[in-house]
């Protein structure tokens, strides 16, 4: 359960800063949308709300980052100190991490969420669930001394698919934001 503390930096650093930041910026452009603004104005809240969304997904790696290595080295030397075996701190590390990349897996669904394109927010969950628990079956099919395989390798790969996905929603992102539904 020490794992999950790496949950709250993150969600708390999306919701403060990079919500708030986002919202103005998406509102902005679905504005000049809406109110018919010129082809000029429309390019560049659209590259707003690019650059912002790359800046602020870079910050909030960073500090994702440094919150998880920070909790896991105050985690080894709890655990340490208490006398615990390896693979209870194997585990340890195995669940921060696949904490990590499940808080970026969140994000990234929830950025295809604001633009209502949920194919992509299923597809990240379900690959998601389907590894998580294949990998977690598997763990103890083959009797690992060890947990959190299944949620580091789901998260992980998740986390990649998100990535490239969210890279090619935004490439196309005019088509999504015109199309006709």
């Amino acid at each position: 359960y020490i794992a999950s503390l790496v949950l709250i930096p993150g969600m708390m650093y999306f919701i403060i800063r990079f919500e708030t930041n986002y919202f103005e910026k998406h509102t902005a452009l679905f504005n000049t949308i809406h109110k018919m603004g010129t082809y000029e104005d429309i390019v560049m809240a659209k590259k707003n709300l690019l650059n912002l969304v790359k800046f602020e997904f870079k910050m909030f790696l960073r500090a994702l980052s440094i919150f998880t290595l920070i909790i896991m080295f105050l985690g080894i030397q709890y655990f340490l100190s208490k006398g615990a075996l390896d693979n209870t701190i194997i585990s340890f590390c195995l669940f921060s991490l696949g904490m990590c990349c499940t808080v970026l897996m969140y994000v990234i669904k929830i950025l295809f969420l604001y633009f209502d394109h949920r194919k992509y927010a299923v597809l990240i969950t379900t690959i998601f669930l389907v590894l998580n628990v294949g990998i977690s079956v598997g763990e103890n099919y083959f009797k690992l001394p060890f947990m959190g395989l299944g949620i580091l390798g789901a998260a992980f790969v998740s986390t990649l698919v998100g990535i490239s996905s969210l890279k090619i929603f935004f490439k196309n992102l005019d088509y999504y934001l015109f199309k006709v539904s």
